[in-house]
């Protein structure tokens, strides 16, 4: 028995095209184009005419399928993914039209393996890969990369959100870890546990049981030996007056010790 099996025929060629070189016309090429007239005429004259009151039957058509559809992807994926209606009506519509064109003896785009492949790619990358705030992928991407002396290296890892503004939270969480991969600011995790006596707020107000003060406070002098913060001085910006001082042990012994020499 003899099995023949026939693709989509190359209608005409183009040639020299730049950066393509030779660009083949198929029959899918060509009918998906007409199926993408069809679709935008069809949009075209269901969306003229429309009216808030005594509406029309094709405006009545066309908020039944606007409806079906709206209720079909929320039923299927949530309130949270109503920004991809559009698409998966454009998918569903194109479908549809590109199979029933057949029955006229036209070649069906559908019948061309590459047609579902593009719409596969499609769903794949706006579902999956978009289906995290961009930025989230920034952080992972393109925040683990430093430009140190004008070379581009890089280290991996990844931030997590924040509880307020969290994808602005997880992506300097994630740039912040990887410039501590590369040494950069770890001293700053050796950092003591800074505490502010009261009597040093100029502007302290109770709020139930807690107290809580408005003042601005800065570094006064820090000293970073061996990527350890072995000195520090805060001062209140409002009163000029040092608020809180601290000094490593081993550190005051040695400088004592320099000092006496």
């Amino acid at each position: 028995m003899d099995l023949a099996i026939n693709g989509a025929r190359v209608l005409f060629e183009i040639e020299n095209v730049p950066l393509l070189g030779t660009v083949q016309i198929t029959q899918t090429l060509t009918v998906s184009w007409l199926v993408f007239a069809i679709i935008t005429g069809l949009c075209i004259w269901l969306g003229k005419g429309l009216t808030v009151t005594g509406i029309s039957r094709k405006q009545a058509v066309s908020e039944m399928i606007v409806g079906a559809l709206v209720n079909f992807v929320r039923g299927n994926m949530g309130t949270e993914f109503d920004h991809y209606i559009p698409l998966v009506g454009t998918i569903f519509i194109t479908s549809v039209i590109s199979n029933l064109i057949s029955l006229l003896g036209i070649w069906s785009p559908t019948a061309d393996l590459m047609t579902e492949l593009a719409w596969a790619l499609v769903v794949f990358v706006l579902f999956w890969a978009l289906k995290k705030p961009l930025t989230k992928l920034v952080s992972k991407l393109l925040f683990r990369l430093l430009n140190m002396k004008q070379q581009w290296i890089s280290k991996e890892d990844t931030g997590t959100e924040s509880n307020t503004e969290k994808e602005k939270g997880l992506a300097s969480d994630s740039f912040k870890r990887a410039c501590f991969n590369w040494g950069i600011g770890r001293e700053l995790y050796t950092a003591p546990n800074i505490k502010i006596k009261p009597e040093d707020c100029t502007s302290l107000k109770q709020y139930g049981d807690r107290w809580k003060c408005f003042d601005t406070f800065e570094v006064q002098k820090i000293i970073i030996e061996q990527k350890k913060i072995v000195a520090l001085a805060i001062k209140n910006t409002k009163s000029g007056k040092t608020c809180f001082v601290h000094q490593d042990a081993k550190w005051r012994k040695q400088q004592e010790v320099k000092a006496n020499a």
